[in-house]
């Protein structure tokens, strides 16, 4: 780069101080030409120049003149080159590989005509010898084509100095964010060079092996497996579900065509309570690309049984045959019933139980008649970690009873008629992350309940006792659903009934049907499971990954009421390993954290969490890590990504053996840069004190000399 001087100059100073500087020189050579006694005639000039040139200085420091003029600058931008060498590039095809195929264009001369730095990426990415490419091999878990083009694009100092960048893969993205997106927010034109094939090489993939519902003790277990095959259309393969040495399922199937998303239902044997990891497992073809893409694990958790939910309902009416039907199409509860047919009387004939210590949790709907006889047996359920859900009106007068108020979490003015609302529920914003409305929210920045109708009717005048946490309100901010607890267990306090209403005219008001169930099922799972985490919950996100792709894990920390609690300190041990990791805390009384670069294998961990020096409790939790890679789920090159990013960053995509046809366009030109330059005279700076010095030194010395002092 070099500093050219161009036309326009233009001096700045405050003129008005260079004025007197005429004058001061002038004076100076009258008083140097009447000194007495006489000295030689050149010893006064120079005197006097002595004397003149401190007077200048002097004012030009006061004066500070600043000369500007425009300066060009000659910017010569650089390429940088990204080769793939991740596991993909291995792949065979017609007998060479595709990092193959790039060691034959440098040797051609590719090498020659790239400029600029190289670098070779996978999972990571690091800087190679241009001169060893030709001995370039593959390496790592997965690619990353997101992070090998943000380690370029956020490194560069300066945009101008980076004309380009030349990526060389074949495309295969399967690990980090969207690079077409990345591409496309950055001014660089990306030139692609694609290792890619016209056809598809013969391949069968295990896309992923699901539960299709809550497994329990003693019955099969049904499961979804999905396939995607390439060049064996018409033909079959041979499926095993496996766990450890012993082959519980196999089948054969035939294949889709090509390119389709194939399902396949599957069912193992009944199985024993517990963790259980299976195996779905393709048996290869001849001719498939790699069977490295042939299998899949599901780790699973067997229930003994499902969760028993003891329903009690006043009389038969649409909100308990609602709620009925609703926890029954839960395949994880069973509902036992009995609905009120009069005094001390139930359908079916059975007497309700005295003694709920068998039940997981406990819905009370409307307690009136025989149920004013419960809350004697609720306290001792409560007070032993039970969980119950109680739906009361004003009209209920049972419900006002003095026993009845010990329990709910709110207190409720006698003598107060029933309310209808005109406008719908709404959920209240400081308790929108409570675990019942996981069921319900399923956007953060909407609110479900406002797309409802109103409900039909609810209790007016009912304050909030001050443990309890309001989860869903009225227009005028009135409570309708309420968590507290009383002793060690948790109480669901609702104060309005037409939830049937909601869930049936939901879709017709542009609501969503799904909503009012999920609210129950969601509160009553709430009341019924004892996490072994107590208030600390932790899980992989995950229960199986690929080798190379990070674990996530994510905790969450409550209150005494479950509510979330922020400002945890929360510590994560692994094993093995020995690892401590602090989780991240996102959003109020969650935290997460990842661990990459995981060897494979089972791994278990123990997450603890606390305030200062208080302990708020521990959960453990495991992950599995497969042999196989997120690189051998999909080894098929992917020209449309390749061509995407080169559309969306302004770049050209053509195939490695067009290589010549990119070398005029990524030779970067030199950008001539037009800057102003000023030169300045500042007061501040001790080179011109050191001047002003020398010079009065010099002329004393002189006069001293020549007898003038």
């Amino acid at each position: 780069m070099s500093d050219l001087l161009d036309a326009a100059l233009r001096l700045d100073a405050v003129w008005p101080w260079l004025l007197p500087l005429p004058p001061m020189v002038l004076f100076a050579n009258l008083v140097y030409r009447w000194t007495r006694p006489p000295v030689a005639q050149s010893r006064v000039v120079l005197l006097w120049l002595l004397r003149a040139a401190t007077f200048a200085i002097v004012v030009l420091l006061l004066a500070e003149p600043v000369l500007s003029y425009l300066a060009r600058r000659a910017l010569r931008p650089g390429v940088v080159t990204l080769v793939d060498a991740s596991p993909s590039m291995d792949v065979e095809e017609r007998g060479v590989t595709r990092l193959d195929r790039i060691r034959r264009s440098m040797a051609d001369g590719l090498a020659e005509a790239l400029v600029g730095p190289v670098r070779a990426f996978s999972a990571s990415v690091q800087d190679i010898d241009p001169d060893t490419l030709d001995r370039l091999h593959s390496s790592g878990k997965a690619t990353d084509l997101a992070a090998a083009l943000a380690s370029v694009l956020d490194e560069a100092a300066d945009p101008r100095l980076l004309s380009a960048i030349v990526l060389i893969t074949d495309g295969r993205h399967n690990l980090g964010p969207d690079p077409v997106r990345l591409a496309s927010e950055h001014g660089t034109p990306i030139h692609v060079l694609g290792v890619t094939s016209e056809t598809s090489p013969d391949d069968v993939q295990v896309l992923g092996l699901e539960i299709d519902d809550q497994p329990f003790a003693g019955k099969p277990i049904r499961l979804l497996a999905r396939l995607r095959s390439w060049g064996f259309q018409d033909s079959t393969v041979t499926l095993r579900l496996e766990e450890g040495e012993q082959i519980l399922s196999q089948v054969e199937i035939p294949l889709a065509v090509d390119g389709q998303v194939q399902p396949v239902a599957l069912s193992t044997p009944p199985m024993s309570p517990g963790p259980h990891l299976l195996q779905l497992y393709v048996v290869p073809r001849a001719g498939e690309l790699t069977p490295h893409n042939n299998q899949s694990l599901l780790a699973l958790n067997v229930r003994q049984s499902r969760l028993r939910i003891l329903l009690l309902a006043d009389r038969p009416n649409p909100e308990s045959g609602f709620v009925r039907r609703t926890l029954m199409a839960d395949s994880t509860l069973q509902v036992d019933a009995f609905i009120g047919r009069g005094e001390a009387a139930y359908y079916g004939g059975a007497p309700i139980p005295t003694a709920f210590g068998g039940y997981d949790a406990v819905v009370v709907l409307s307690p009136e008649g025989p149920l004013d006889t419960l809350p004697e047996a609720l306290q001792a359920y409560l007070t032993d970690g039970g969980g119950t859900l109680i739906q009361t009106l004003a009209s209920d007068t049972g419900a006002s009873s003095e026993t009845w108020s010990d329990i709910l979490p709110t207190v409720t003015e006698t003598g107060t008629a029933d309310v209808h609302d005109q406008a719908p529920l709404h959920l209240v914003p400081e308790t929108r992350n409570h675990p019942i409305h996981r069921g319900m929210t399923r956007n953060v920045s909407e609110d479900p309940w406002q797309r409802l109708p109103p409900l039909q009717a609810r209790t007016p005048r009912v304050r909030v006792k001050p443990t309890a946490k309001v989860l869903l309100a009225a227009a005028d901010g009135a409570p309708v659903v309420v968590a507290g607890a009383y002793g060690t267990g948790r109480v669901v306090h609702v104060t309005g009934t037409g939830f049937w209403r909601q869930s049936l005219f939901g879709e017709g008001a542009g609501g969503d049907a799904r909503t009012v169930p999920a609210f129950w099922r969601s509160a009553v799972h709430w009341l019924a499971l004892a996490e072994s985490g107590g208030r600390v919950q932790a899980s992989a996100e995950q229960p199986v990954y690929r080798s190379g792709q990070p674990a996530a894990v994510t905790a969450q920390v409550f209150d005494e009421l479950q509510e979330p609690l922020t400002d945890a300190e929360v510590e994560l041990s692994l094993s093995p390993g020995g690892r401590s990791i602090i989780l991240e805390p996102t959003v109020p009384g969650h935290y997460r954290t990842e661990l990459p670069d995981l060897a494979a294998g089972t791994y278990t961990f123990l997450v603890r969490a606390r305030i200062g020096m208080e302990s708020i409790g521990q959960t453990e939790g495991s992950f599995v890590i497969e042999d196989h890679t997120i690189e051998s789920d999909d080894l098929r090159s992917d020209p449309e990504m390749l061509a995407a990013i080169a559309r969306a960053s302004g770049g050209t995509y053509r195939g490695i053996e067009a290589w010549p046809d990119l070398v005029q366009t990524i030779r970067p030109t030199p950008i001539l840069v037009r800057e102003q330059q000023d030169i300045g005279v500042k007061i501040h700076h001790m080179g011109w004190l050191l001047l002003l010095t020398g010079l009065l030194t010099t002329e004393w010395i002189l006069r001293k000399r020549s007898g003038m002092l």
